[in-house]
């Protein structure tokens, strides 16, 4: 739950990110910007900004609440 209180989650196999707003009771979902990236885990920082960690991929996906419509993949580094 983010600070505006809406949940995150991931949307495994349909390959998304969603969300859930507790005020609205609407949901929104984005679409990975990685084939087969198979989000499962999504949390949001005190900034707005979802973060998500893929179960075959060695990016993190985030979406910027700035720009709700984008959602970009960083690289991991060892």
């Amino acid at each position: 739950m983010d600070a505006q209180g809406r949940l995150w989650f991931g949307e495994n196999r349909a390959n998304k990110i969603g969300r859930f707003d507790t005020r609205t009771q609407k949901f929104q979902e984005w679409d990975s910007p990685t084939p087969e990236y198979f989000p499962y885990d999504v949390t949001a920082d005190k900034n707005g900004e979802a973060w998500a960690i893929g179960e075959f991929a060695d990016t993190v996906l985030t979406r910027r609440p700035a720009k709700s419509s984008n959602i970009r993949c960083r690289g991991l580094r060892a």
